[in-house]
């Protein structure tokens, strides 16, 4: 409803201009909400790739050990360490997009009592670090990790001080040689 008190004034002005000055603000609004969404995701991301790159350096540090240890003292130790048991993208997720409405949940498998595999609805704690591949677990990983990391922050600094205005100006500077082209091109 605020939205709607801001368009008010713009009852005494003609509806050419009236529909512009309308669209407009819609526009903007909606580069707004893009601009936070983007941010989310990124803050996301950003947060889940360091855990992941820190985890894996432990382990191959030797700090954190996976075999020869219960579960529930892997996840003491990793609590210790400062992780979250819930993933930073998930738990962040869920919480951003409730308008939409919850964010869905990969079925992994657990072990039943009676040793029959059964769907598990939500994830257990630490599963976006215990989940992780041998593969995975390698020095390479936490170079590409840390890379991504620095990426997804640059792209943080560099979006966080735009304006929905500028925004839309870069989208329409961009969008203009292509739309030429293409016109160019079907003439």
């Amino acid at each position: 409803m605020p939205r709607l008190r801001a368009i008010a004034p713009l009852a005494h002005t003609s509806p050419c201009l009236r529909y512009s000055l309308c669209a407009s603000q819609v526009r903007l609004a909606a580069y707004e909400a893009r601009k936070a969404h983007q941010l989310a995701v990124l803050g996301r991301q950003h947060a889940r790739m360091a855990a992941q790159a820190r985890f894996i350096s432990m382990v191959s540090s030797g700090e954190v050990l996976l075999t020869r240890v219960p579960r529930a003292d892997i996840e003491a130790r990793l609590g210790t360490f400062g992780f979250q048991p819930e993933d930073p993208g998930f738990a962040a997720e869920a919480a951003t997009d409730s308008q939409i409405g919850p964010a869905p949940v990969a079925p992994a498998i657990s072990e039943s009592e009676d040793g029959g595999a059964q769907p598990r609805t939500k994830a257990a704690p630490f599963d976006y670090l215990l989940r992780l591949s041998l593969a995975d677990l390698t020095t390479e990983r936490v170079s590409v990790l840390q890379a991504k990391c620095e990426a997804a922050a640059e792209e943080m600094r560099l979006l966080a001080p735009k304006t929905a205005s500028q925004m839309y100006a870069e989208e329409l500077a961009e969008l203009r040689p292509k739309l030429e082209a293409f016109l160019n091109r079907e003439e």
